[in-house]
């Protein structure tokens, strides 16, 4: 059937432990960095194998964070407005924008920073008073892999990308999907 998508998967465990109906996530593989979700629908203890009804079968480029980053930061200043932040997010269609200086990374404004300032009638407050100080950066050497890994482990959308320490770049879940989709 056309539709269905079955793997068999060799265990290195028990798989009595692993019972019909139960979902599962396999890798990322060591050196393709295949990841396979699926449902179990048998297993073969014997054999120490499980079959599993596939949904997602993803592969993760080899590449590095630099090869797809955006290169072309988008940044906001210090002292700028609520006001001022939200307008240079919202004409550039992006959800958040570090503030750098002296290429050094001082924080980050997200558009849920500028809600919660506004919910809290901090209407005066600027660009460094709501940013996330605590900034996630990645290497632009990394890989892709590393780069997937830590946005799930820290459970974040975006990545400041550095060469020694300084940002050069910023890198999404989008920026991921995209390059995956091709």
């Amino acid at each position: 059937d056309p539709t269905e998508c079955r793997a068999v998967i060799s265990i290195k465990g028990d798989t009595r432990k692993i019972n019909d109906g139960d979902m599962i996530r396999v890798g990322p593989t060591p050196i393709n960095h295949v990841i396979i979700k699926g449902k179990v629908i048998g297993r073969d203890d014997i054999k120490k194998e499980i079959l599993i009804d596939a949904y997602s079968i993803t592969s993760i480029p080899k590449g590095r964070v630099e090869d797809i980053a955006t290169k072309d930061l988008i940044v906001v200043e210090t002292g700028m407005s609520l006001k001022e932040c939200a307008r240079v997010l919202m004409s550039n269609r992006i959800n958040a924008a570090p503030i750098i200086e002296d290429d050094k990374l001082l924080g980050i404004v997200t558009l849920a920073e500028i809600v919660r300032a506004v919910a809290k009638d901090r209407l005066n407050a600027r660009a460094i008073d709501i940013a996330i100080k605590d900034v996630l950066t990645i290497d632009k050497d990394a890989t892709l892999l590393e780069c997937i890994k830590k946005m799930e482990e820290y459970d974040v959308g975006r990545l400041i990308v550095t060469d020694k320490g300084r940002p050069i770049g910023i890198i999404t879940r989008t920026n991921i999907i995209e390059t995956m989709s091709h």
